[in-house]
């Protein structure tokens, strides 16, 4: 799979297949444009990730793939013998088979934290929501009632961030500016850092057991699938808040709608589930959870730093050069 080795050849010499939602949005006209300009630019819209077939039907042909949710599999990877470069749309690639592709010559690369600061915002968002029944007393009063909920402040209580990357990090400095005690975990943590910015080191369990509020933000993969387990969850401080802004499969969703149920959690907030879109889920008719559609990223600031990271992902790899963020 040799890779082209000048940029700019277009047309029949070159085929891009684009996916994420946001692409054809006008926040992201300066990316499509360069990458229009760099090749033959197939974009879709799905409403719905592809299936292994239509994924392999839109890659014939194709070179590069800019990928959304879509997932891709060893037998999409396996019957798309031209493709050379899948540039994730995110700073997630758990639904890239990795190793699929580097058995088969292809390059992933993804797009590290474009999205930090709007996902650690989201965050914070939420753990005022849960806070202050925000959503909660919005509805009630649509509804005709009016009796304020007595919530609590976040000034002076415990944080604990589990992961302490890009978002992590920037959710540290948010948490600290309004006067919280901040913990974080991570298995690479850099606590020279994190003591510079005030954030104290702690392991997971050390946070589920003594922190007000909790908050995910590790990737999924086999070694932090639910990691907040349900023994991790009703460890929890009785009145805690929860928060998994992250990825689905992280938190133990059933044990989380059962917390939520007995009053074990004061609240809880998803932007992330294990199966999306959501159904049939327990955290439906759970109290006090406040559930979103996986929105973390959706600031326009986001969208347009992730479209021109994955654009020139694409256009380096496919030109020859090491973009600098590939899935190693």
């Amino acid at each position: 799979r040799g890779l082209c080795a000048a940029s700019g050849q277009k047309g029949t010499e070159m085929k891009i297949l684009v996916t994420p939602r946001s692409f054809k949005n006008s926040v992201n006209d300066e990316a499509r444009e360069k990458l229009e300009q760099f090749a033959e630019v197939k974009a879709v819209k799905p409403e719905k990730p592809f299936t292994e077939d239509e994924l392999i039907a839109l890659l014939d042909g194709c070179d590069g793939y800019v990928a959304g949710l879509d997932n891709v599999t060893a037998k999409v990877i396996e019957n798309c013998p031209q493709l050379k470069v899948i540039s994730r749309w995110g700073v997630g690639y758990d639904k890239v088979d990795t190793a699929a592709a580097a058995k088969a010559g292809i390059t992933v690369t993804y797009t590290p934290g474009v999205m930090a600061v709007s996902v650690a915002e989201l965050a914070l968002g939420l753990m005022l929501d849960c806070a202050r029944r925000i959503t909660v007393q919005d509805g009630q009063v649509r509804g005709g009632a009016w009796a304020p909920i007595n919530g609590m402040e976040l000034f002076g209580k415990t944080v604990g961030i589990i992961g302490y990357g890009a978002i992590g990090k920037q959710l540290g400095r948010l948490t600290n500016g309004i006067g919280m005690t901040t913990y974080a975990y991570d298995p690479f943590m850099n606590e020279a850092y994190a003591k510079e910015h005030n954030v104290l080191a702690a392991d997971i369990d050390f946070i589920v057991r003594n922190c007000d509020i909790v908050s995910v933000h590790v990737p999924y993969m086999e070694s932090t699938k639910n990691i907040i387990s349900r023994e991790r969850i009703f460890s929890m401080k009785d009145g805690a808040i929860l928060i998994n802004a992250a990825r689905g499969g992280l938190v133990d969703e059933a044990a989380a709608a059962e917390a939520l149920q007995s009053g074990k959690l004061a609240a809880a907030a998803f932007d992330a589930f294990e199966q999306e879109p959501l159904k049939d889920s327990p955290l439906l008719t759970a109290p006090n959870a406040i559930l979103l559609p996986h929105t973390g990223s959706h600031t326009v600031d986001a969208t347009k730093r992730m479209g021109m990271l994955a654009v020139d992902n694409v256009i380096r790899e496919l030109s020859g050069t090491d973009c600098g963020y590939r899935v190693k």
